[in-house]
């Protein structure tokens, strides 16, 4: 999971419009969040320590959600930021893809029936790499051409398909 074994509250928790990630590594910090009036409720004397945090951990996750739930992300991050917690908003795949970082690096590919497929960029920067992929070819359809070029006959190609062995 997103949730941190040893420092608490450190988790991904819901807002009104989407998740965000926060981490507080330590009691400092803790401090920090709890002064934002929002997020006042989930003090107490126990969990003024990691280790008052780590015996409630459960208990905060829930009324951290409880408080995050309630706002949308920008008004929580905005508060988090200001307080100079560490906190991001979690995207989601549409998001990310539009990422100036990312949206020119992704590959794509164009469907049987013309729709043009955006994928994840290369895994290595390489000048002038190809960023538009052919389709892959249906399940065996080279198949035969393949076993071909291997020297099998047309007839032992016949006898492999209708056995089984090969799509």
């Amino acid at each position: 999971g997103n949730e941190h074994r040893k420092f608490i509250p450190t988790n991904v928790y819901p807002t009104r419009d989407g998740y965000v990630f926060l981490a507080i590594g330590s009691d400092v910090q803790w401090r920090r969040l709890t002064a934002i009036p929002k997020f006042a409720c989930v003090a107490n004397e126990v969990r003024a320590t990691n280790e008052g945090r780590h015996a409630e951990r459960e208990a905060i996750h829930r009324d951290m959600a409880a408080v995050t739930a309630g706002h949308t992300a920008d008004e929580i991050l905005a508060d988090l930021r200001a307080a100079t917690i560490p906190a991001t908003r979690i995207l989601d795949i549409r998001q990310v893809r539009e990422l100036p970082q990312l949206r020119d690096r992704l590959t794509r590919t164009t469907m049987p029936d013309g729709r043009v497929v955006h994928m994840q960029p290369m895994a290595v920067d390489l000048d002038g790499a190809r960023t538009e992929l052919p389709f892959a070819p249906k399940y065996g359809a080279d198949t035969g051409r393949v076993l071909a070029e291997a020297g099998y006959s047309t007839h032992e190609v016949d006898a492999l398909r209708s056995d089984g062995v090969i799509a």
